[in-house]
């Protein structure tokens, strides 16, 4: 479970935050993951690159890891209803 947000920053760049519920194998909440995103649109507008900053926080709110990936990726074609 969780909930993000994301704005256009420029013409071919977006700035994403996203919050995770995170569980232990009991179901019981052990804490959150944060992921903030910086995705930059290639040239043709359906490939994207960008590198995401992710956090793992406990139920106090205080940081337990972190970590950086980069992005690669293609996006996802609307396909008729």
């Amino acid at each position: 479970m969780g909930h993000g947000v994301w704005k256009r920053i420029n013409d071919r760049e977006f700035d994403g935050t996203y919050i995770a519920l995170r569980f232990d194998e009991n179901r019981k909440l052990v804490g959150t993951q944060k992921t903030q995103i910086r995705i930059t649109l290639g040239p043709d507008e359906k490939n994207f690159s960008g590198l995401a900053k992710v956090s793992l926080l406990d139920l106090k709110g205080n940081g337990e890891r972190k970590s950086e990936t980069q992005l690669k990726g293609r996006r996802i074609e609307v396909e008729p209803f």
